[in-house]
């Protein structure tokens, strides 16, 4: 009798486990669909579905990075004797111990035409340091203007549209099986047709079926070559504004839409017209943006300046600055004899650090809650005031507020 009560109990006991283990599966995949697995693997192939960048197993990955000036411009200056940092391995190590996970890197037209084998050469040199960080680079070619009507300003390099698929036939045909390489950005600023473009939306919004048409052309060459790549197609209005992405999107698969929230950007069209309500359908990367110091924000940010200009006389400057108007250099001097009398006014100097400060905690509120992915401008610059670190690699306020952002992410 006994003989056969203990092999009864044990089959009981294992069929109560199994139905356990059966129940504990139907509740884990409750809707039938696989939970994805934790991306381990480097590197990984990224795709869209619906309003995110996911990756081979489906995750959504939000990116954070950095944005470094042009490889090839900074061999060309005398670095060390200029006392510039040097670049090299160290920049992609630094950046890999902050926590950034992407570099935009920028190819300037002139850069590509004067000798695009040494740009080549300097692409690889850098695929090939953020693979040993486990990072990934993407590839932006550096125009700033409208190539569809050809509309430049006089500090930007023109590029014909043969000039684009030229450079981007070649681009996707070497790195179509180069994971590294994440995304391509088919150009850095868009910006419009003319000024009564910027001014006037029902123009702005013919501006961007003619930009929709260009970019999509441009796509085009890419897919050609590299099916599957994802592409960052920027808004107009110097890369801010996608809003008409809404009623007329680009219409390829695989489409990121670039924005460059810089402080002043709001007062063209807020961050959701621009490119928060974008999010709510297509992915989106803010691939520049900068809180860099007082003398960029009063330049650039007219509510603040006109602000100012109540508490501190600055009517001299004002006239100077119009002599000069497209001069960065200039305008940037300018703008530093702004801050050098604002400092000696306490109250102004207050407003001004307040509004900077303001913006730095919104836009990283609005990034994160959106789940925006981002580049941030720049990691280093011969312009200290956009740096985010000193030629021994001590941190400026910029740096260390980014590097802390990083942190928290990494």
């Amino acid at each position: 009798m006994n003989k056969l009560i203990i092999p009864i109990i044990i089959a009981v006991i294992f069929a109560a486990a199994a139905g356990a283990y059966f129940v504990f599966q139907i509740s884990s995949f409750a809707d039938n669909k696989p939970i994805p697995k934790e991306s381990v693997v480097y590197p990984q192939k990224f795709h869209v579905e619906g309003s995110k960048i996911v990756d081979e197993s489906g995750k959504e990955i939000i990116f954070r990075g950095l944005d470094i000036v042009t490889t090839t411009y900074l061999l060309k200056m005398d670095q060390k004797k200029q006392g510039l940092v040097v670049w090299g391995e160290d920049f992609f190590r630094e950046m890999s111990a902050w926590g950034s996970k992407i570099t935009r890197i920028q190819i300037l037209p002139e850069e590509w035409e004067e000798d695009r084998a040494n740009a080549i050469k300097l692409i690889d040199q850098t695929i090939e340091w953020s693979k040993k960080y486990n990072m990934y680079i993407y590839l932006e070619y550096n125009v700033a203007g409208f190539p569809p009507t050809l509309n430049y300003n006089k500090e930007s390099k023109s590029a014909t549209k043969q000039d684009f698929i030229d450079f981007w036939d070649e681009i996707s045909k070497k790195y179509k099986n180069e994971k590294t390489v994440a995304f391509y950005e088919i150009m850095n600023e868009p910006t419009y047709s003319s000024n009564k473009s910027r001014l006037d939306n029902a123009l702005l919004k013919k501006d961007w079926l003619l930009w929709k048409e260009f970019a999509e052309e441009i796509i085009d060459v890419i897919r050609k070559n590299d099916p599957d790549s994802v592409i960052i197609v920027g808004g107009l209005v110097w890369g801010y504004d996608n809003s008409f992405a809404l009623e007329y999107p680009i219409e390829r698969e695989n489409i990121v839409y670039g924005t460059h929230p810089y402080p002043w950007r709001s007062e063209h069209k807020s961050w959701d017209e621009a490119f928060g309500n974008i999010k709510n359908k297509y992915p989106v990367f803010a691939t520049e943006f900068t809180v860099a110091g007082l003398a960029t924000n009063l330049r650039k940010w007219d509510s603040v300046r006109n602000e100012l200009s109540k508490m501190v006389y600055s009517e001299d400057l004002h006239e100077e600055g119009k002599k000069v108007r497209g001069n960065k250099r200039k305008e940037s001097e300018i703008a530093l004899k702004m801050v050098e009398r604002i400092k000696k006014d306490r109250a102004a100097l207050n407003y001004l650090v307040s509004e900077r400060e303001k913006y730095k905690r919104e836009i990283k509120s609005y990034l994160e809650n959106k789940k925006i992915s981002w580049t941030a401008f720049t990691f280093y610059s011969i312009y200290p005031e956009f740096s985010m670190i000193n030629e021994d690699y001590t941190l400026t306020e910029q740096g260390e507020w980014f590097r802390q952002w990083l942190q928290e992410k990494k």
